[in-house]
């Protein structure tokens, strides 16, 4: 028994529609794009020449299209340096070494931005 009459057009779009609907949900749930996740830092000054390593983690599948684009660097608020990224090399994040020499008490900020989806920022004082 029917409880509602239709065409067979008005079958064929509903079908559309709900496929549609169903594509459309299963897209947005299985995408994967997020914000790094998290950012350490290290501070090696007793190398040879000082070095601050940045260790951003950002899991990626498609290490071409959802990467980190960007990273900031700044130093006691003070002009930041920015790297540009174009891929992601290692399907778990960044790491980069920046020869750096700072003192006890400096202030190191790094802001990490993704391809994709958000932006990561920590703060770290050199001990």
């Amino acid at each position: 028994m029917r409880l509602f009459k239709i065409s067979h057009q008005e079958h064929v779009w509903i079908r559309l529609f709900f496929s549609a609907v169903v594509f459309v949900t299963l897209g947005i749930s299985s995408s994967s794009a997020h914000a790094p996740a998290k950012i350490e830092f290290e501070y090696n000054a007793e190398a040879e020449q000082p070095v601050l390593i940045i260790k951003i983690d950002h899991v990626s599948r498609n290490r071409r299209a959802h990467y980190i684009r960007k990273m900031t660097l700044s130093i006691n608020d003070g002009d930041p340096q920015v790297f540009r990224f174009a891929t992601q090399i290692s399907p778990k994040g960044l790491i980069r070494e920046i020869p750096l020499k700072l003192e006890p008490g400096d202030v190191v900020r790094v802001d990490a931005v993704c391809s994709q989806a958000g932006v990561a920022s920590q703060e770290f004082q050199i001990p």
